[in-house]
């Protein structure tokens, strides 16, 4: 498909959309049980709506609020920005980018609703923004990895930052297209085994998948397309503030395709999430697998970041330079009979057909070097 063709199918996806960001009540279970306790004891916030109140209120102690400008960049339906300003009552200007109109004036209701008159509502293709003035907060609320050209987008922020400017992310960071890695796949196909049926419903297709499917979201849209270029490229760019990477498993079970299977007053089904949850922030914790999503706060790059905060991963090299094989230093190799046992099935009718062909080949040469012997004498 062409760029243009993939941006049509983008506008489509989200014109109708009013709540791109609700979440399946297995995910909240997970948030608001597990990642908001780490989130707190680690980077001392719970959420990326408390990240930006700090950063908002400590650009307030700097400079007179109302000189305050905040660029947030893929703002979809602007539900975010809309309530963050009227929460913390802020008085300086936010300038929303979005690339569908619909979606823009959608916020634009909401906020003439609200009584806010400091937002500037801006319709542009954010691969090719240019940005013309400087910023104090730029937030990004689960848009990076819907764009193409991540080295231009970055450099044009960090143009437009200032020393004391911050930019304030919540996104996916895992696999291109949210795709699994394979040792994630491995892990979650292991657990994915043991699941009843009606957890394994997907809600997307309209199917049930006895063995886990692996998905790839991209292709039509720009749903993931660089997804696992996100961290490199932050960490090139930028220097990290606050640094929270979390969920490497738990979302794959969570998330709107199954996610909205569990029943949280099935003592079953909170088993089974208690299972996942816990597994998922051991995983994390001990650094065996590549977490998928990231809560930061950066700077400009070269800028000392004093009280530098993180959950479980230090550095974030570890992530994305991690091999995929630190796994198995914790678990055996037997993980990948389970997968090579549903892989055997797949391919059995396969596997005997050609096994059929060889012994055909085989039985006429056989035949040949018996007549060919017959011959002779």
């Amino acid at each position: 498909m062409t760029y243009n063709e993939v941006i049509d199918n983008e506008l489509k996806t989200y014109t109708d959309n009013c709540s791109i960001h609700d979440l399946s009540a297995a995910a909240n279970y997970y948030n608001e049980k597990y990642l908001k306790k780490k989130l707190e004891k680690s980077i001392g916030v719970a959420s990326f709506r408390e990240l930006a109140i700090k950063y908002i209120n400590i650009i307030k102690q700097a400079k007179p609020e109302n000189e305050i400008n905040i660029l947030s960049l893929g703002s979809g339906n602007c539900d975010i920005e809309v309530n963050l300003v009227t929460e913390c009552n802020f008085q300086g200007k936010l300038f929303c980018y979005e690339l569908n109109p619909k979606m823009l004036e959608r916020g634009k209701q909401n906020a003439i609703e609200k009584g806010l008159n400091n937002f500037e509502f801006i319709e542009c293709d954010i691969n090719n923004i240019k940005i013309e003035q400087k910023f104090d907060i730029i937030l990004a609320f689960y848009s990076l990895h819907h764009f193409l050209r991540l080295e231009h987008i970055f450099t044009e922020i960090n143009m437009c930052m200032t020393e004391k400017s911050f930019f304030i992310i919540e996104d996916m960071i895992g696999r291109n297209g949210h795709m699994f890695y394979g040792d994630t796949y491995q892990i979650c196909t292991a657990i994915w085994n043991i699941l009843p049926k009606e957890l394994k419903y997907n809600h997307f297709r309209k199917k049930f998948y006895k063995t886990r499917n692996r998905p790839d979201f991209w292709g039509e849209s720009f749903e993931g397309v660089r997804a696992q270029d996100i961290l490199p490229l932050l960490d090139e760019t930028f220097t990290f503030k606050d640094f929270a990477p979390f969920c490497t498993i738990a979302n794959k079970f969570t998330d709107r395709d199954f996610g909205h299977n569990y029943n949280l007053n099935n003592e079953l089904h909170r088993s089974v999430l208690d299972l996942i949850c816990n597994y998922d922030i051991y995983l994390s914790e001990n650094n065996l697998l590549r977490p998928t999503q990231l809560i930061a706060t950066m700077m400009k790059k070269n800028t000392e970041a004093i009280d530098y905060k993180y959950l479980d991963f230090e550095n974030p090299k570890k992530i994305y330079m991690q091999s995929g094989k630190k796994i198995f230093r914790y678990f055996d190799y037997s993980i990948l009979f389970l997968i090579d046992n549903q892989r055997w099935e797949m391919v059995k009718p396969i596997r005997n057909f050609l096994k059929k062909i060889m012994w055909n080949v085989i039985g006429k040469l056989k035949f040949q070097k018996w007549r060919t012997s017959f011959n002779k004498r």
